[in-house]
């Protein structure tokens, strides 16, 4: 089981790379430039955090926590705020990454299931 620490930092790191990528549409969307430097200064809070993650575990893990719990929150945010439809395929899609977090979440080094 990942420790609570891990999963405070990765949730903060997505959280805020949610909002770095929805201030970047919003630059795209309105041109105005306030909207990337925003989303620039949040990703830079990430990169932090992502150094905190290092502390916890490795590499791969890190990054597939991160990056996995990052798309299903951009999608959700996609679906309900700004309209996206997904087809099945893509859905599915999201829904195995969601069983591949909860697998890397549950299993470490130290308690791997027998095979």
């Amino acid at each position: 089981m990942i420790s609570g620490a891990l999963a405070g930092v990765i949730v903060g790191m997505s959280f805020l790379e949610l909002f770095a990528q929805i201030f970047v549409k919003t630059y795209y969307d309105t041109k105005q430039v306030y909207w990337f430097f925003l989303g620039w200064m949040f990703y830079f809070i990430v990169l932090y955090l992502l150094y905190m993650a290092y502390s916890f575990t490795g590499l791969a893990i890190a990054n597939s926590l991160w990056s996995a719990f990052t798309l299903f929150l951009t999608t959700v945010v996609g679906i309900y705020y700004y309209n996206e439809e997904l087809n099945i395929m893509q859905l599915l899609g999201i829904g195995a990454i969601i069983v591949g977090i909860l697998l890397i979440g549950i299993y470490t080094e130290d308690d791997e299931p027998e095979l």
